[in-house]
């Protein structure tokens, strides 16, 4: 039998993120400029159009976001037209400014962004009441990853999906080959959303989006 080959060759990922995906409006493509002029990294537009496609299908009424960023991902959510909480956390104030800037541009009236300026790996460390959220969205530090993950399983209610982003870190996970810091932790990652035989299924759009049942 011939083995697959990867259909991710030269511009095929670049050419599906500006013919294949739909953006809900001309705010996307203006915080895509700006985040290529700024060097911010954002989540990619065809992992961004999955996102939207997982609230659409899950409909939570309250979402926490763990990285702000630009506020790209949180646009993505919002886009889904459902009635949203959504709580965005990030450490980075000028982050939090730009992506209020931007939501302010696409929030409907039946939807509500929060802003908490915190690292998010103490947040979820203080928090009690994280089993409030019925969505998880994580894009953060990949430092935290092991840890943020074994808190979401302990924390969180069974009925809580859990995305998380990267977690094919620009496929670095041998780590008999690498071995940064950030490499590990995601490699350590998996090992523990092996180990602990969690239902979920891998979306090998952008970087890798991973979504967890619990």
């Amino acid at each position: 039998m011939k083995q697959f080959e990867s259909i991710f060759r030269g511009d095929f990922e670049k050419w599906i993120n500006e013919k294949l995906v739909q953006k809900p409006s001309s705010i996307f493509l203006e915080m895509e400029e700006f985040a290529f002029k700024s060097k911010i990294p954002i989540l990619s537009p065809v992992a961004g159009e999955n996102l939207k496609f997982l609230v659409e299908v899950f409909q939570p009424s309250r979402i926490l976001e763990l990285g702000t960023g630009l506020g790209y991902s949180t646009a993505w959510m919002l886009a889904s037209q459902l009635d949203l909480e959504i709580v965005t956390i990030d450490r980075n104030l000028e982050a939090l400014n730009w992506a209020e800037s931007f939501m302010k541009k696409l929030i409907s009236n039946n939807q509500k962004v929060i802003y908490l300026k915190a690292h998010c790996l103490h947040y979820l460390r203080e928090q009690e009441n994280i089993n409030s959220y019925d969505f998880i969205f994580v894009d953060c530090d990949k430092i935290t990853y092991p840890e943020i993950l074994e808190i979401l399983v302990t924390k969180t209610s069974k009925n809580t999906k859990l995305v998380f982003d990267n977690v094919l870190w620009h496929g670095r996970l041998d780590p008999s080959l690498y071995t940064r810091p950030s490499d590990r932790a995601i490699q350590e990652f998996w090992e523990i959303v092996i180990s602990k035989k969690l239902k979920r299924t891998l979306i090998p759009a952008g970087d890798g989006l991973l979504l967890i049942k619990l």
